[in-house]
């Protein structure tokens, strides 16, 4: 007998497991169509799920260890390294598929599972057999949510294989951007598409048993209805504006998205733009899709593998020894201080001056350059910059750039686990002196998008207050470039208004630094690096509801929340429990996730004032409205800080 051990994703009719379990319809109707339309010897595609064999009757899947949904929901935006091969495995078992006359019909982040989220470059898996069906069954049927269906779907003109490439097209924008590009309505997904891709072809238009619930003729052809005459005619509920329509085409939305280096933009937008075309029958194969400059590593570019050399290794950190390798012969290795989300710190002695300084080894040279600059600019700025992180060089090594700075000790989350209780003192110095540093970029109009406990370090363990500096600038965003939909921040510290895909600016770092101030107090992370949805929950629990206005903005907010009546609702039937304040809150968060001798109450219930103080700081910066939320200017003179 087979058991499940976790669930790997959940599909619309069951849910995806990592390990083995009992047959089910859907593994016998797989194995089936496999081995009698594709034949046996066509089975074993790599980009394929493959059926492995138990002990006896049962079969069980391969291992993977998460969703492409669960792998960007995790970890943010992906390198466009990454996303060509991603579209270039699917399109491969697509085309096993199409040389059958089969169409999957259901493709979307959850049905793309990954083998090995931790391995370069990144395998993935096909999955989710249970409504593939042959080409020529397809007719007019209506198949997959409305913010997947192509036009000839929506219309109902009839459709083919084009399908699961428009779908990989979607798969590949949401990699890319982090934005769905369509609503999950479908007169507002027909909307959006005239705005960014153009409309529909005329043969489509013409043959669709749907046009006319979307489109009137006229003498000079059809024309989209409005929303006025959408809601006249069929009771249509206007959605507000998402903002995908402040856009005249997909190459702006690209344009305006995209802050990292170009160097493949040009052809990957190509690719995208071949992927979503409107009309089917010029819509690329998967084939083509496997030949384009994008993905075919024998283009005289060699695009993806330049791509690789550059952000291959994201999220694989490398051992001492192998830093050590790559530092000039000046530079030993002491030890590994941090590991974050865009590089890792090591601490160093250069035996040449004989002086112990910090090197940061990035995962990307574009984040290195973008880093390089923006600390040259500071440090020549005249600012008072003493809380932030000292440049000292830039070293070419086979790896790519690395950074070397000041000497650092070690960063905060390292610090709260070695002298937790903090003192209140301790934590409002920490707090200034952070707010110093998000003031220097305040006035360079820049955000930092990184705070975090990992990102705060400290410079002297043993002073009697500690001095810490800001580090990991390289995923700073200029305010001007900051665009509602854009994906930034560590999981554990995003702001609900990234989470939903509004515009945002400097507030969402002091929603971070209000998240680290919790983390502080109460030594666990008040959110988790689980999911964007767990952590929209908690904040519902704890925070209450966003308000209506934010939520009808969103970009994302239909992802999370659902129309109930006149307002939004969690899209969830769970109940949470309602507490009365903010202190009750982080109280039941400390001892729900961190039950231990040590108790947060009565050791900071000797500072009874300045814990009130620290604790209504704290509930000033998680405002989950940004125009409430405590500014850095306020937060210098909060009581707690004064």
């Amino acid at each position: 007998m087979f058991h499940q051990r976790h669930g790997s994703g959940c599909g619309r009719f069951k849910l995806a497991l990592s390990h083995c379990r009992t047959p089910t319809k859907e593994i016998a109707l797989l194995e089936e169509r496999m081995e009698e339309r594709y034949g046996p010897a066509n089975t074993s595609s790599g980009s394929l799920r493959r059926l492995t064999p138990g002990w006896g009757e049962p079969w069980c899947l391969n291992c993977w260890t998460m969703s492409l949904w669960d792998l960007v929901d995790k970890y943010d935006l992906l390198p466009l390294s990454d996303i060509f091969s991603i579209v270039q495995q699917v399109a491969t078992a697509l085309d096993v598929l199409r040389e059958r006359s089969m169409v999957h019909s259901d493709l979307k982040m959850n049905n793309v599972m990954v083998v090995n989220h931790t391995q370069r470059p990144l395998h993935v898996k096909l999955i989710n057999f249970g409504l593939t069906m042959p080409t020529s069954e397809t007719g007019r049927l209506t198949v997959h949510h409305a913010m997947y269906r192509p036009p000839e779907v929506i219309l109902g003109s009839g459709w083919d294989e084009g399908l699961d490439v428009w779908c990989l097209g979607l798969i590949m924008s949401y990699l890319w951007l982090g934005i769905n590009l369509f609503p999950d309505v479908e007169y507002e997904a027909l909307r959006v598409m005239h705005k960014l891709l153009g409309p529909p072809p005329e043969h489509i238009l013409n043959k669709g048993s749907n046009t006319i619930n979307f489109y009137r003729r006229s003498r000079s052809g059809w024309n989209l209805r409005t929303r006025e005459d959408m809601k006249a005619s069929v009771n249509y509920e206007i959605k507000e504006d998402d903002g995908s329509e402040s856009f005249d085409s997909l190459t702006q939305l690209i344009t305006d998205f995209v802050k990292e280096d170009k160097v493949n933009t040009e052809p990957a937008l190509d690719l995208l733009k071949k992927l979503l075309d409107m009309d089917m029958n010029d819509r690329i194969t998967p084939k083509q899709i496997l030949q384009h400059p994008a993905i075919c590593h024998e283009q005289k570019d060699d695009l993806t593998n330049s791509a690789h050399s550059e952000e291959e290794e994201e999220h694989m950190p490398l051992s001492c020894l192998e830093i050590n390798d790559i530092l000039p012969k000046e530079y030993k290795v002491i030890k590994m201080m941090a590991i974050g989300k865009f590089g890792q710190f090591v601490k160093c002695k250069n035996k040449s001056i004989n002086k112990f300084v910090t090197v940061k080894v990035p995962y990307s040279n574009n984040r290195t350059q973008h880093e390089v600059r923006l600390l040259q600019k500071i440090t020549n700025s005249g600012m008072d910059h003493q809380n932030i992180v000292t440049f000292v060089d830039s070293i070419q090594t086979s790896y790519g750039k690395v950074l070397v700075m000041e000497c650092l000790d070690m960063n905060l989350s390292a610090y709260i686990d070695k002298r937790y209780p903090l003192p209140l003192g301790h934590i409002r110095s920490i707090v200034k002196q952070t707010v110093n540093a998000l003031q220097v970029l305040e006035c360079i109009k820049a955000i930092h998008t990184g705070v975090t406990a990992e990102n705060i370090f400290i410079c002297s363990l043993f002073a009697q207050t500690p001095t810490i500096k800001l580090a990991d600038f390289g995923s700073v965003v200029r305010t001007k470039k900051a665009k509602a939909g854009m994906r930034v921040q560590q999981l554990a510290y995003r702001a609900p208004e990234v989470i939903l895909g509004l515009p945002f600016n400097q507030s969402i770092d002091i929603w971070s630094l209000g998240c680290t101030l919790v983390q502080m107090v109460t030594r666990v992370q008040m959110f988790s690096n689980e999911s964007e949805f767990k952590n929209m929950e908690t904040m519902v629990k704890l925070l209450g509801l966003p308000n209506s206005c934010d939520l009808d903005e969103g970009l994302r907010t239909r992802e999370f929340f659902k129309r109930v009546g006149g307002g939004w609702a969690l899209k969830t039937l769970e109940e949470f429990e309602d507490f009365p304040n903010f202190r009750s809150a982080l109280t039941h968060l400390y001892f729900e996730r961190c039950p231990s001798e040590t108790e947060l109450v009565p050791f900071y219930m000797k500072y009874p004032k300045e814990l009130t103080e620290c604790l209504d700081l704290a509930e000033s910066m998680l405002y989950l409205e940004e125009s409430d939320r405590i500014t850095a200017a306020e937060i210098m003179e909060h009581d707690f800080i004064m």
